[in-house]
């Protein structure tokens, strides 16, 4: 079933805010690797929020799963992101412009896929 444009709007403005606060970490954090924990956190609280929209009833662990499958589809992107951090300014920007592009296609697939599940 696809989504009505209420569900549609709270999950961007979940998805969105998700985003952003996980690109100022990614700025914070210049040290390749810890914005890792971050992004993951931030997917799981994401996961949560979103689980919320559809009245899907999801535990804590579970999100984490979801949040791990997500973070698997980008490995490769997520190597390259945290590489580009040894290049200042630039490669902060970058990075942080590929963090916000994860966290986005993430959210807006667990979304969709919670979407489905309804009968």
């Amino acid at each position: 079933m696809a989504m009505t444009e209420d569900e549609k709007t709270k999950c961007q403005v979940i998805i969105h805010g998700h985003a952003a606060g996980v690109a100022a970490g990614n700025v914070i954090t210049i040290m390749p690797g810890v914005s890792a924990s971050i992004d993951q956190a931030a997917l799981v609280t994401m996961t949560l929020a979103l689980a919320a929209v559809f009245d899907v009833s999801i535990t804590r662990t579970m999100a984490a799963t979801l949040a791990v499958e997500q973070l698997k589809k980008f490995a490769k992107r997520k190597v390259f992101k945290e590489l580009l951090k040894l290049i200042p300014g630039p490669g902060t920007a970058l990075s942080t412009a590929l963090t916000i592009g994860m966290i986005e296609s993430a959210g807006w697939a667990i979304a969709n896929e919670f979407a489905s599940q309804r009968a």
